[in-house]
């Protein structure tokens, strides 16, 4: 089940990551991280939610 489980979590995460990476080549986005140096919330969250679900997932495949 764990197994199952990290499966899910990887791929889930790896979407999220994705998505957040091609939402940081927006219009929208670039002219906010000329303009403050920074992303949106949105954007990091994507991003760092999609490492840490990565992340997890590949713990939970590694579980027995």
């Amino acid at each position: 089940m764990a197994r199952i489980l990290g499966t899910i979590a990887i791929l889930v995460g790896a979407t999220l990551f994705v998505l957040g990476i091609i939402s940081t080549q927006k219009t929208g986005e670039k002219i906010m991280g000329e303009m403050t140096g920074h992303y949106s919330s949105t954007t990091v969250w994507y991003i760092v939610g999609g490492i840490v679900l990565v992340a997890g997932g590949f713990g939970l495949r590694r579980l027995k």
